[in-house]
């Protein structure tokens, strides 16, 4: 028996111990994220979470390679859930492999490699981190969850203004949403103009990087990203 073999919705199976042995496709991840609630099932569910993550990359960069990095950063939890950051570090070294591994797997597939993805995993944690604060903080205010000193970390975080959490309330289904904006990314990635794109810095938790954007496209100034 493979005990690294697990099965999946769609009648598949993917071996976690070689992730890379399997063919993603965007609609069953889609679909896997949009069961997957985070925050031990009473916060937004990860498929509408990673529609935001893209939105706002692309809103401070105009880059599709950055935003379908983002709307990608958690499409691993589709295979194995939304494991919570502290149940990670007691897990240790085993875990972070194995999500490491699955991880790269799904980009090498599913995100075409650009130098515009450049230095671009300190800005997706950023982002991350703001949607963090804010979907706790409406939690908070639902009387979903109780304050406690586990997010006092959250209480240095300065969020942008531009920065702004919604449930999309809009009728559509949050799988439906996943998939449009991977269609909009690599429609956008085919029509890309590689001359308007240049090297812009911006300071994340872990200091200065560089990152491929667009001045022309992006709505909001990327050096104005990070308040702390």
């Amino acid at each position: 028996m493979n005990y690294t073999l697990k099965a999946l919705p769609d009648g598949t199976a993917i071996d976690l111990a070689s992730p890379d042995t399997y063919e993603f496709k965007v609609e069953p991840i889609a679909k896997m994220l949009s069961k997957i609630k985070r925050f031990n099932g009473y916060g937004l569910d990860v498929a509408t979470h990673s529609v935001q993550m893209a939105r706002i990359l692309y809103s401070y960069t105009g880059n599709p390679h950055i935003a379908l990095a983002g709307l990608l950063h958690d499409a691993q939890e589709a295979f194995i859930g939304d494991v919570a950051t502290p149940v990670k570090y007691v897990a240790g070294t085993g875990w972070d492999v194995m999500e490491g591994n699955l991880q790269r797997a799904v980009i090498n597939q599913l995100c075409p490699y650009r130098k515009h993805a450049l230095a671009v995993q300190p800005l997706i944690k950023l982002v991350d981190t703001y949607l963090l604060k804010l979907e706790v903080e409406n939690l908070f205010a639902e009387g979903e969850y109780k304050h406690n000193d586990a997010w006092n970390f959250l209480d240095k975080i300065v969020v942008p203004a531009e920065v702004v959490f919604s449930c999309y309330c809009t009728g559509d289904k949050p799988a439906d949403l996943f998939i449009r904006m991977y269609d909009t990314c690599m429609s956008l990635i085919e029509d890309l103009d590689e001359a308007e794109f240049e090297l812009d810095t911006y300071n994340s938790f872990s200091g200065k990087h560089q990152c491929y954007a667009s001045k022309e496209k992006a709505t909001y100034p990327l050096s104005e990203i990070y308040k702390g």
